[in-house]
């Protein structure tokens, strides 16, 4: 009787639960599976009379499971999980195989480093194409929550928060930059003191300002940027010092117009760009991308 019992099991009614689960609404659930909201209800509701256990407690915002639905998740995710991943490794995958990889990833990587890759890779895996999403941070949670995204290219710190694989790709080490007429303009050398570099509007994207350590003292004003290209311009234009990575100032040349600076007191601590993936769930097209990947930039 167990063994048909098993083999009878309604696996659809188990991933409407675990997606409202970690969705913590019908309403998001319904729409991340395609269904009508009566019928992930009605889905769970049933798991729940098969199982004699009411699994969620309903409120204004959503759903709340209750402990035997806490229970119940923790058993049957794995499981489920293994279970899509066993049917992807025996799906017939070729490289004409039409597939979607989806990624997060900064607009800055994209640009600058990860564009030479993705042409090489398209050439040979002619029918995958890719979903991009230059998202915040925030959003990327709930992307990844929604199961809706493969792979995510970030930098160290955030992909760990998403408890996710990962390997690195490479490390980055910034410096401090401002253009020459600036530097004239302000009657400045390249070498500054901390005091004058304090005095200067600094421009630097967000998440730089985590990897600036300062031996004493604030610096203020900072400019914030959402990615690199503004801190490029507004360099160029005289606004200020900015901070960039040393690859972009070699790649794009900017020797020319642009002077490295030394500043007495100031650290910019390097950072690693990492490739984030949950391997259970990992579809064999986005596997085959992180090999390729992960070969690649070795």
């Amino acid at each position: 009787m167990e063994k048909e019992g098993f083999t009878n099991v309604n696996w659809n009614l188990y991933r409407s639960f675990i997606t409202v689960y970690e969705m913590e609404s019908y309403s998001a659930a319904a729409d991340i599976l395609h269904v009508t909201r009566p019928a992930i209800r009605q889905n769970v509701r049933e798991l729940g009379k098969q199982l004699g256990a009411e699994l969620f407690i309903s409120h204004a915002k959503g759903v709340t499971p209750t402990h035997e639905g806490i229970q119940l998740y923790k058993k049957v995710e794995p499981l489920v999980t293994q279970m899509y991943s066993v049917e992807r490794d025996f799906s017939d995958f070729t490289e004409e195989t039409p597939a979607t990889i989806r990624m997060i990833v900064s607009s800055s990587f994209v640009a600058y480093f990860l564009t030479e890759f993705l042409t090489k890779f398209s050439k040979k895996y002619k029918s995958i194409r890719f979903e991009l999403y230059l998202r915040a941070h925030s959003e990327s949670r709930e992307l990844l929550a929604q199961r809706k995204i493969d792979i995510v290219i970030d930098i160290e710190d955030v992909v760990r928060k998403f408890n996710l694989d990962s390997f690195d790709i490479m490390t980055v080490r910034s410096i401090i930059v401002a253009s020459k007429s600036f530097l004239a303009e302000n009657k400045l050398g390249k070498r500054l003191t901390l005091k004058e570099f304090s005095a200067m509007p600094i421009i630097c994207h967000t998440w730089m300002m985590d990897l600036i350590k300062i031996e004493r003292g604030k610096i203020n004003p900072f400019i914030k940027t959402s990615n690199l290209e503004p801190v490029f311009h507004l360099v160029a234009d005289n606004v200020g010092i900015g901070i960039i990575p040393r690859v972009l100032f070699d790649k794009l040349n900017l020797n020319k117009e642009v002077e490295e600076l030394e500043i007495s007191g100031v650290e910019i601590v390097p950072h690693k760009i990492v490739c984030g993936y949950n391997v259970e769930s990992l579809s064999k097209p986005a596997e085959i991308f992180v090999d390729e990947l992960r070969t690649f930039f070795r």
